[in-house]
């Protein structure tokens, strides 16, 4: 998870690097809404029968910097209203990371505790290796990363 942290700042300080203009409300908003959605995420955790356990604070930072990320490729994309195919690519491919990222957390931070014979209680966590669920969260991955690399074409 820290090593994605990392490439998400990479990516959010390329994307800053090559649209801020200085107008705040182009950092502001995204931020805001990207504070809004990890709180949202790592929140609703319970409702969706997610643990995250000692992973509560890094999940939250984590969900922050993908939100972030893909905040502020769509507010160049408003920005440059839609005439550049570099944030259109990259936009999309932030979405992709984001879809790819909520199935992963469904795989590892989906627990249910379940009584044996003997009455002792484990926990066990029943979509970790669904391949169904694999194969969906590798594509959106791969699809999402592939889009991100292009966006670097297509700015170059």
């Amino acid at each position: 998870m820290i090593s994605f942290a990392l490439g998400h700042i990479c990516y959010l300080t390329a994307i800053y690097l090559k649209f801020y203009t200085g107008n705040l409300l182009t950092l502001l908003l995204p931020i805001g809404l990207a504070v809004a959605f990890a709180l949202a995420a790592v929140l609703s955790g319970p409702l969706m029968k997610l643990k995250y356990g000692k992973f509560k604070g890094l999940s939250m930072l984590y969900a922050f910097l993908l939100s972030f990320m893909m905040f502020a490729t769509g507010a160049a994309l408003i920005v440059t209203r839609g005439k550049s195919v570099m944030w259109i690519v990259m936009f999309v491919g932030a979405v992709m990371f984001i879809i790819s990222d909520l199935i992963l957390s469904t795989m590892y931070f989906t627990e249910r505790q379940v009584m044996q014979e003997d009455g002792s209680i484990i926990i066990e966590r029943p979509k970790a290796m669904t391949p169904s669920l694999v194969i969906l969260n590798h594509a959106t991955y791969y699809i999402a990363q592939f889009l991100l690399a292009m966006s670097i074409f297509v700015y170059a």
